[in-house]
């Protein structure tokens, strides 16, 4: 009788651990695992400037991005974009301040979107930008173009939200920002955004409505910099990033992170440097890469994500938690090869995840890089035709490290309104000084003469 007791106790204690053990694998697997579960993308395209004073080329590639970027290789649910839709400049010479709302190439931007049908492979979110504005006596009005001719503009006069939840229970809230002054101005007085009462209501609206999606994606076309309004920081709180266009990417890699977790990062135009962005959330945790049209292969590391890019905002905790090294690529030609390398020690080549073609994958122990040190991931990837690209960046799988930021901070997080009136009152006073001294030196020169006459 104790023998047949002892046995069922070891049968329990062995389905026990049996449950206990499958469970962990399951928890663990749930996040940056090997599937694609609670893996996302999207792309980011701003500052297109459809013109039909020349420029052929930027149309014709525009279209060729729609259908094999957006419908045959990238496929994302979601495409953004940042405004400047078209070009809204004369081309007289006096290019500089001549500006002018051209129906012309309204209609050339809907017909692309009209040709392509690529609003029935994605949700397109588009939103206007100042070039979009400009001389628009009423934007809010029916008759504006950007009303007429733009996607979202039937729908939306201004700023506006759309969430997506996907078969994994996840739901991605893109919120879209308007900051164009009203009424439309010309160059070059519109160059920062103004968000008035009205725009700052509805955007309240907007954050209640989003608030308890698992990820929410600002946009607008201004950086927060450059714009008058106040208000911004309670409204995009629960946001993980604000995507934005209207510099051109003067400067190269145009991101920062806020003191208070928000990531800005701007994007550079496809204007003239015919830019994308494709961004992956992989289990709340966002990575991005910045492209040039027409690569062989585009790819993100989504996991571990970058150090310098990590935020309070995120589930940072659950790289460390992580199973799997995940790299996302998207490519025209067949994958042939995934090295991966950390802290110039070979780790291991990544597969292809059995559920996401687009996903490829490496076990990794994460407790070999946690020791809150900043570690170097070093990825290549080369298709069946040799074509090779490198990925590299730094990660911890600790605290969100602090990492030393480039000119972005002082474009993104000063505020530039502020920063312009200090630069105009400081040449001001060093003007009055300048004068002054100089008045002071005459009238020290001509002292001995005056003396002398009386």
């Amino acid at each position: 009788m104790f023998s047949f007791i002892f046995i069922l106790f070891l049968l329990n204690i062995i389905t026990n651990y049996s449950l206990i053990s499958n469970k962990k694998f399951i928890i663990s697997d749930e996040y940056l695992g090997n599937t694609g579960k609670h893996l996302f993308h999207f792309v980011h395209i701003t500052d297109i400037h459809i013109s039909h004073f020349g420029h052929a080329d930027r149309i014709q590639q525009f279209e060729q991005f729609c259908n094999q970027i957006i419908k045959t290789l990238v496929k994302p649910q979601v495409t953004i974009v940042t405004g400047d839709l078209v070009n809204s400049v004369s081309s007289s010479v006096d290019r500089l301040f001549g500006t002018e709302q051209y129906e012309e190439e309204w209609t050339i931007y809907r017909d692309v979107l009209i040709r392509t049908n690529v609003t029935a492979y994605t949700k397109w979110l588009d939103i206007k930008g100042n070039h979009d504005a400009f001389m628009d006596p009423d934007p809010d009005s029916s008759k504006s173009f950007y009303r007429i001719y733009s996607h979202q503009g039937h729908n939306h006069s201004g700023s506006y939200e759309y969430t997506l939840r996907t078969k994994d229970d996840d739901s991605y809230s893109f919120v879209a920002v308007d900051m164009c002054p009203r009424p439309g101005i010309g160059r070059p007085f519109n160059f920062l955004g103004h968000i008035n009462k009205k725009e700052m209501k509805i955007l309240k609206k907007l954050y209640e409505k989003t608030k308890n999606s698992t990820s929410t994606i600002f946009f607008g076309h201004y950086p927060l910099s450059f714009t008058y309004s106040n208000g911004l920081d309670q409204i995009m709180k629960n946001g993980i990033v604000y995507l934005n266009g209207h510099l051109h990417s003067g400067i190269k890699h145009l991101y920062a992170r806020h003191s208070n977790g928000l990531l800005e990062l701007e994007l550079g135009d496809w204007k003239d440097k015919r830019r994308f962005r494709i961004l992956t959330i992989d289990s709340g945790l966002l990575s991005f890469e910045d492209f040039r049209f027409n690569q062989p292969i585009y790819a993100i590391i989504s996991n571990p994500k970058a150090a310098k890019f990590l935020t309070l905002r995120e589930p940072f905790y659950r790289i460390s938690q992580s199973t799997h090294i995940r790299i996302v690529i998207f490519s025209n030609l067949s994958i042939q090869n995934v090295i991966i390398s950390i802290d110039e020690q070979y780790i291991g080549s990544a597969i292809q995840s059995k559920d996401n073609q687009n996903l490829f994958i490496l076990p990794w122990n994460t407790n070999l890089y946690n020791d809150e040190n900043l570690h170097k991931i070093f990825v290549e990837i080369k298709d069946i035709e040799n074509n090779t690209v490198t990925l590299q960046h730094e990660f911890s799988l600790s605290l969100p490290t602090i990492t030393k930021w480039n000119r972005s901070k002082l474009i993104l997080t000063i505020h530039q309104p502020t920063f312009g009136f200090i630069i105009l009152i400081s040449s001001l006073c060093i003007y009055i000084f300048v004068l002054l001294y100089y008045r002071y030196q005459a009238k020290q020169n001509s002292c001995p003469w005056y003396f002398g006459y009386r």
